[in-house]
């Protein structure tokens, strides 16, 4: 051969080898990445897999979710009246509790204004006891040990008259009231006369007897001034009705209380007294102003008995 021809020859055998040493490793590369690849899928499958259940998972959830959906017009309904039901139990609650904290206020109240009144109601009947004392002692010449035995009898009956008289507003029955008034001012006189002389007796009875006139007759005087004043009375008829007044017994339009059970009745012993003094209008009037007074003071009376309670 012609070295021309070895040369050919040459470049061929080489081109065919190099040909089938890429080819061969073109092989070998596609093998890996295919191998490669199928390791890949191995994962990728199971990941499809848990996202196949995961998508199962939520349409079951998203089924449970509009059943509930479809429900809940008429679960809404309870729910919202057991809402209601719990806001107002919430305000009975609030306002039990302010209820409780305005009786509490009010049960403090009262306590105060009970305790007020027992003090003035005390203070009231011991300036009396002790001025009555004053005048035993002037008038009957009391002893020391006289003088302090009647103080001591004074200072417990004021205290005994003070809770009967608060039993007696606060609505005991009047006749039980009244006749336990009574019956304690009757111990009182009886033991107080127990500790006197037989001469100190009738000075003493005198003194009571002169002391009731003096509160009739000062009774009278701040009637008929008061009746002057509103009826445009003469000095005459002023003088007159005094008189009368005056001379009305205890429990037949004497002295009268306003809040006394039977105020009225003796209201209409006090007309019949005056008629003949008084104008048919000034007697109207009079009768009109005091009837204002007894009204005024039962409602006045009722307040304190509801205060109280």
């Amino acid at each position: 051969m012609t070295t021309l021809q070895k040369a050919l020859v040459g470049i061929t055998l080489i081109a065919a080898i190099g040909t089938g040493i890429f080819e061969a490793h073109r092989a070998s590369r596609l093998y890996e990445e295919n191998q490669a690849l199928k390791r890949r899928q191995t994962p990728l499958a199971a990941q499809i897999l848990q996202l196949q259940q995961e998508r199962n998972d939520a349409t079951n959830q998203l089924a449970v979710v509009r059943s509930r959906l479809a429900a809940m017009p008429r679960n809404n309904t309870e729910l919202l009246k057991l809402r209601g039901e719990t806001t107002q139990l919430q305000q009975d609650s609030t306002e039990l509790a302010r209820l409780k904290g305005a009786q509490k206020d009010k049960s403090a109240a009262q306590a105060d204004f009970m305790n007020f009144v027992v003090a003035q109601m005390g203070s009231s009947m011991t300036n009396a006891a002790l001025h009555n004392l004053k005048a035993m002692k002037e008038t009957l010449g009391l002893s020391a040990d006289q003088e302090q035995q009647i103080r001591n009898l004074l200072m417990s009956s004021v205290e005994t008259q003070v809770q009967a008289s608060l039993g007696s507003i606060n609505g005991k029955p009047t006749d039980e009231s009244r006749k336990q008034l009574a019956q304690l001012r009757a111990d009182e006189k009886s033991q107080m006369i127990a500790l006197l002389t037989p001469e100190q007796q009738v000075a003493y009875q005198n003194l009571q007897d002169q002391q009731a006139a003096d509160a009739t007759q000062a009774f009278a005087k701040r009637e008929a001034s008061a009746m002057q004043n509103e009826l445009q009375l003469s000095d005459e008829q002023t003088h007159t009705v005094i008189s009368i007044l005056a001379s009305l017994p205890a429990g037949k339009g004497g002295i009268a209380d306003a809040s006394a059970p039977d105020a009225k009745e003796q209201l209409d012993f006090r007309l019949q007294a005056l008629a003949q003094t008084l104008a048919p209008d000034q007697l109207a009037a009079y009768q009109q102003s005091k009837l204002t007074e007894i009204e005024q003071a039962s409602k006045a009376l009722q307040m304190f008995k509801s205060f109280g309670q």
